[in-house]
Protein backbone atom coordinates (compact mmCIF):
# COMPACT_ATOMS: atom_id res chain seq x y z
CA UNK A 1 0.00 0.00 0.00
CA UNK A 2 1.12 3.56 -1.02
CA UNK A 3 1.11 6.05 1.36
CA UNK A 4 -2.24 8.16 0.40
CA UNK A 5 -5.30 9.83 2.18
CA UNK A 6 -7.75 7.80 3.15
CA UNK A 7 -11.41 8.52 1.59
CA UNK A 8 -13.01 5.92 2.61
CA UNK A 9 -13.70 3.38 4.78
CA UNK A 10 -12.40 0.52 3.12
CA UNK A 11 -8.87 2.76 2.85
CA UNK A 12 -9.24 3.20 6.80
CA UNK A 13 -10.00 -0.83 7.44
CA UNK A 14 -6.57 -1.28 4.89
CA UNK A 15 -4.81 1.03 6.49
CA UNK A 16 -5.63 -0.86 10.43
CA UNK A 17 -4.98 -3.48 9.48
CA UNK A 18 -1.13 -2.80 8.37
CA UNK A 19 -0.97 -0.48 11.14
CA UNK A 20 -1.83 -3.85 13.03
CA UNK A 21 1.26 -5.99 11.31
CA UNK A 22 3.48 -3.10 11.64
CA UNK A 23 2.74 -2.61 15.32
CA UNK A 24 5.93 -4.10 17.06
CA UNK A 25 8.37 -1.64 14.48
CA UNK A 26 11.13 0.10 15.82
CA UNK A 27 11.13 3.67 15.93
CA UNK A 28 13.90 5.24 13.19
CA UNK A 29 13.28 1.82 10.96
CA UNK A 30 11.36 2.01 7.57
CA UNK A 31 8.15 0.58 9.11
CA UNK A 32 8.57 2.41 11.98
CA UNK A 33 7.80 5.83 10.00
CA UNK A 34 5.27 3.80 7.87
CA UNK A 35 3.82 3.35 10.59
CA UNK A 36 3.90 6.80 12.11
CA UNK A 37 2.50 7.89 8.77
CA UNK A 38 -0.26 5.11 8.76
CA UNK A 39 -1.34 6.42 12.27
CA UNK A 40 -1.32 9.93 11.53
CA UNK A 41 -3.90 9.31 7.82
CA UNK A 42 -6.22 7.13 10.27
CA UNK A 43 -5.92 9.65 12.96
CA UNK A 44 -7.06 12.62 10.88
CA UNK A 45 -9.88 10.52 8.66
CA UNK A 46 -11.15 9.66 12.09
CA UNK A 47 -11.59 13.13 13.11
CA UNK A 48 -12.93 14.62 9.73
CA UNK A 49 -15.44 11.87 10.00
CA UNK A 50 -16.36 11.02 13.70
CA UNK A 51 -15.79 13.69 15.70
CA UNK A 52 -16.13 13.71 19.19
CA UNK A 53 -17.83 16.97 20.27
CA UNK A 54 -16.97 18.53 23.62
CA UNK A 55 -19.75 17.38 26.72
CA UNK A 56 -22.34 19.91 27.61
CA UNK A 57 -21.08 21.36 30.45
CA UNK A 58 -24.43 21.07 32.44
CA UNK A 59 -24.59 17.60 31.58
CA UNK A 60 -21.41 17.05 32.58
CA UNK A 61 -22.04 18.45 36.17
CA UNK A 62 -24.92 16.45 36.09
CA UNK A 63 -23.73 13.24 35.44
CA UNK A 64 -20.89 13.49 38.05
CA UNK A 65 -23.78 14.68 41.09
CA UNK A 66 -25.58 11.36 39.70
CA UNK A 67 -22.11 9.47 40.44
CA UNK A 68 -21.88 10.85 43.42
CA UNK A 69 -24.97 10.35 44.80
CA UNK A 70 -24.87 6.27 43.32
CA UNK A 71 -21.67 5.99 44.73
CA UNK A 72 -22.56 7.39 48.54
CA UNK A 73 -25.60 4.89 48.20
CA UNK A 74 -23.59 1.81 47.39
CA UNK A 75 -20.93 2.63 50.19
CA UNK A 76 -23.81 2.80 52.49
CA UNK A 77 -25.41 -0.22 51.23
CA UNK A 78 -22.24 -2.30 51.53
CA UNK A 79 -20.81 -1.10 55.24
CA UNK A 80 -24.49 -2.01 56.18
CA UNK A 81 -23.77 -5.27 54.42
CA UNK A 82 -20.60 -6.00 55.87
CA UNK A 83 -21.43 -4.81 59.65
CA UNK A 84 -24.48 -7.58 59.42
CA UNK A 85 -22.37 -10.25 58.10
CA UNK A 86 -19.23 -9.65 60.37
CA UNK A 87 -21.80 -9.84 63.28
CA UNK A 88 -23.92 -13.04 62.13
Amino acid sequence: MTNRPIHNEEDGETALEEIEALWEAEPGTVEGVRLDVLVMLVEAYEAEHYPISAPDPIELIAYHIIRAILREIYMRTSRKRQFAVSYR
